[in-house]
C-alpha cells in the first residue's frame, strides 16, 4: 500500500517537470487576457503534435540510423528548441502582466504595419 502511494506521488512529480507543465503557465502570463485561452490551446497542439511526431518518428530513425545517431538526433533538436526559446521568449520574471500586455501590443501592431 505504501509503496503504491509512493510510486503515485513520484509519477505525478515526474508528469509535473516536464516541458508539458509550460503550455499551463508561460502563456498565462504572456498573451493578454483576450487571447489566452486561443494561444494556451494553439501551445497545447503544437505540443502534443510534438509529442505525437517523437513517438512515430524515433522507432524509424533508431531502425535506419540507430539507437545513438538517433538520440543525438533528439538531443539536437532539443538544443536547437531551447535556443529558439532563448532567443524569441521574453523573460517574465519580475515584470507586471500589464507592463507584459503593453509588450505585446506593440508587437502585433509593429508585425501588422510591416506586413
Amino acid at each position: 500500500m505504501a509503496t503504491s502511494r509512493i510510486n503515485t506521488a513520484v509519477k505525478r512529480c515526474m508528469s509535473l517537470m516536464g516541458g508539458g507543465i509550460l503550455n499551463f503557465v508561460y502563456p498565462t502570463e504572456l498573451f493578454p487576457t483576450g487571447i489566452r485561452a486561443s494561444a494556451s490551446g494553439l501551445a497545447t497542439s503544437v505540443s502534443r503534435v510534438g509529442s505525437i511526431l517523437g513517438i512515430f518518428v524515433f522507432p524509424n530513425l533508431v531502425a535506419a540510423w540507430g539507437n545513438r545517431a538517433a538520440l543525438w538526433f533528439f538531443a539536437a533538436i532539443g538544443l536547437l528548441g531551447l535556443l529558439i526559446s532563448l532567443w524569441l521568449a521574453p523573460e517574465t520574471k519580475g515584470r507586471k502582466l500589464e507592463e507584459l500586455n503593453n509588450e505585446f501590443a506593440s508587437s502585433l501592431s509593429n508585425q501588422t504595419l510591416m506586413g
